[in-house]
């Protein structure tokens, strides 16, 4: 093959239709689905934002930020933080 030489994908069958969904056609499934008018990328940021919060939620109340500064509290806050993610 040759630079810049367009491949094309031979026709088994003139009657063969392409039948995939449009994006236009899987958002209206989408719609029908939720029974809502809410974008499906707008309810997919909702749910994204939503993990994050209660993510980050629940990390500040699992590590007990102890008034002590000292570098073996520090030491003890980021060994369950890691324990906690893993």
């Amino acid at each position: 093959m040759g630079k810049g030489e367009i491949l094309t994908y031979m026709t088994l069958d003139s009657r063969v239709k392409n039948v995939s969904a449009t994006n236009l056609e899987l958002n209206g499934i989408i719609y029908k689905i939720f029974e809502d008018n809410t974008s499906p990328s707008k309810r997919f940021y909702e749910r994204l934002s939503d993990k994050i919060t209660f993510f980050y939620d629940s990390i500040n109340n699992t590590i007990d930020m102890s008034n002590s500064t000292g570098s073996e509290s520090a030491m003890s806050n980021l060994i369950s933080l890691k324990e906690y993610i893993s």
